[in-house]
């Protein structure tokens, strides 16, 4: 018995225990006026609670509200659900659950009833003004609306605004925007509209202010000036000078060729307090033979034995023809081929590199930039930067003789080339020693010999290594260098040209100097360290055949006359003829002559008139022979 009554009161205890749980949020909540209503709206409430109440889940509800939330209660209900329209306004509902087990749960919260719908706003796409003549133009945001509503807000009740997109959060205070000249350009804009229950709304929009009198001066310019000169000070007046503004994108170049010594470049219309990049470079490319000759591999070879090395920076840009930045003998392979023809131009580096003048040029080559990179930051004015001065280095030049009045050449002293004229008969091929016409001590040289391609041809070249000298079509090029130099006697043979005949004639008539970019020119020897540079020049020795000397015909190509020289060594006939192309003979000649030097004249009348002819000139049982041309 006393169990059955123990069982009976642990049960009234759990059910005494156990309490009503709310199982929805209880939390405040808001509700959209009805359509076409701006003073009620429909609302549906509903909570629900759960209970441990043993062997008796029911739950019943009831509530009560107290309208406008002023401490009366207006609605009483019993029913587990609210539905219906309240009036405008926050409420409160106090909910209440009760079971069967005498457990009770309350839940209380409030409800809103209010306007959810923004205005509707519709704008222009975009609006263009030009400054006044203040320098400023304002936009209001009445400008830019087409169309604007609400559902309860009268439109004269609406409040708007507008700023710049990106300038602000939230409601924009201002209605208007103003700017001036110095702004010139599109900007985005946003337009906003507010009803009497804060809901705001917003359109984009862009507006774009002109000053198309230019009227508030309100672009800045930048000008970069400077010089070009050579290394050693001569100016330069033909070169291209690139500026380039770099930043901010996108890149805007300016491109000129000028034939003054100093640039002036400007940019302008450039908008005010921004960061600005330039770039500045001078180009040259050129005339890749000027200045460049057998003296300045000469002068390498010198800086690279450190017999004589470079004094400066410019010497050392200039010999790097291969851009290595460093000296080296591929340098000397490479400018030997250009000064052979073997190049048009150098492969790695262009004819002439224009940079930054160094404040030591002792320096290392390193130290050499070709451009400018300025920096210009918040620019809020008009800016010239000078002094950006470049000098100008010919690739190649090592001792810098490139100019444009001559290279430093002691034409009053010329050296003599000579080789001793013979008569050619078609088809023959001879040797021909070019020899130095007198002694010297040389440390190099430098020549170009070309053969007429209507009588003669260039087979060969003896007496030179192959890196020495080239042969292009009717031209020989050729040069020696040794950085100690060595004497030469009188008469010693420099190289030897072998050469094929393709018509009669003399050699001299055959051969003669190139007229070449470069010149022919000789470096001779003066205190071990230093050399003076001479022209070359080339000449025929007289022919002699047994004791008789012969001296060619001069002028030949004539007009009115030519005249043979001869020296004969006893008394004697000299018996001159004339030949046609055909083998014709059209003037002779005989005259009794003593010992000594003699001249024989012929006049442009004693032959039938212009064109090619022949010569034979007999003496003493010698015979001389050779084409002569009346113009």
């Amino acid at each position: 018995m006393n169990r059955f009554f123990t069982l009976i009161l642990l049960l009234i205890q759990l059910n005494l225990s156990a309490q009503i749980s709310w199982i929805t949020d209880c939390a405040d909540k808001n509700f959209c006026f009805n359509q076409g209503s701006c003073t009620e709206g429909n609302v549906f409430m509903a909570e629900k609670a759960v209970t441990a109440c043993f062997g008796n889940p029911i739950i019943n509800y009831s509530y009560k509200i107290d309208l406008f939330n002023d401490g009366s209660t207006e609605i009483n209900s019993t029913q587990d659900t609210v539905t219906g329209s309240f009036p405008v306004g926050t409420h409160k509902i106090s909910w209440r659950a009760t079971d069967n087990c005498a457990n009770i749960g309350n839940c209380t919260y409030l409800f809103t009833i209010k306007d959810c719908q923004a205005p509707n706003i519709l704008c222009i796409n975009s609006i263009t003004q030009n400054v006044t003549p203040g320098c400023t133009t304002t936009f209001d945001v009445d400008n830019f609306i087409i169309n604007v509503s609400d559902n309860c807000t009268p439109v004269s009740e609406l409040v708007f605004g507008i700023r710049k997109t990106g300038d602000g959060m939230g409601f924009p205070a201002q209605t208007s925007l103003t700017f001036d000249g110095c702004d010139a350009g599109p900007h985005a804009v946003e337009i906003w509209v507010k009803d009497e229950n804060n809901l705001s709304n917003k359109c984009f929009s862009s507006l774009e202010v002109q000053d198309n009198d230019n009227i508030c001066g309100c672009a800045v310019s930048v000008g970069l000036q400077g010089c070009v000169r050579t290394a050693d000070s001569l100016k330069m007046n033909n070169y291209t000078i690139r500026a380039e503004l770099i930043a901010p994108p996108p890149a805007v170049p300016i491109q000129k060729n000028t034939t003054d010594s100093c640039y002036s470049e400007t940019f302008t219309g450039l908008p005010l307090n921004t960061d600005y990049q330039f770039v500045i470079r001078a180009r040259r490319n050129d005339d890749p033979l000027n200045g460049v000759s057998t003296f300045d591999l000469l002068q390498t070879s010198k800086h690279i034995l450190n017999i004589q090395p470079f004094q400066n920076a410019y010497q050392r840009l200039a010999a790097d023809v291969n851009a290595s930045n460093s000296v080296t003998t591929f340098d000397v392979v490479e400018t030997r081929k250009l000064i052979l023809g073997l190049y048009d131009t150098f492969p790695a580096v262009q004819s002439w590199r224009l940079v930054r003048p160094v404040a030591d040029p002792s320096n290392l080559l390193s130290a050499v930039k070709d451009t400018y990179l300025i920096t210009l930051t918040n620019l809020n004015a008009d800016t010239t930067l000078s002094g950006l001065d470049f000098v100008a280095v010919k690739m190649g030049d090592t001792n810098l003789s490139a100019s444009f009045s001559g290279d430093g050449v002691d034409d009053r002293a010329s050296i003599l080339l000579s080789a001793e004229d013979r008569l050619l008969a078609a088809g023959e091929t001879v040797s021909v020693p070019i020899r130095l016409a007198e002694a010297a001590h040389l440390s190099g040289w430098q020549a170009a010999l070309s053969v007429d391609p209507a009588l003669a041809r260039i087979e060969a070249v003896e007496g030179l290594p192959e890196e020495d000298f080239s042969i292009l079509k009717n031209e020989v090029r050729t040069l020696w260098f040794h950085p100690k130099g060595r004497p030469f006697i009188q008469n010693e043979v420099l190289f030897t040209l072998k050469i094929k005949a393709l018509q009669l004639g003399s050699l001299s008539e055959a051969l003669s100097i190139a007229a070449q970019k470069f010149q022919c020119e000789a470096y001779v020897f003066n205190d071990g360290s230093t050399e003076q540079r001479h022209l070359l020049a080339f000449g025929f020795s007289a022919r002699r055949e047994g004791n008789t000397a012969f001296f060619p015909p001069r002028p030949n190509p004539f007009d009115s006359e030519t005249t043979f020289g001869l020296l004969l060594p006893k008394p004697g006939y000299v018996h001159l003829e004339v030949f046609d192309v055909s083998g014709n003979k059209v003037f002779e000649q005989k005259t009794e002559t003593g010992a000594g030097r003699h001249s024989l004249v012929l006049r442009a009348a004693d032959i039938p008139g212009i064109g090619v002819y022949f010569y034979r000139i007999r003496s003493n049982s010698e015979v001389f022979c050779g084409r002569l041309l009346r113009g």
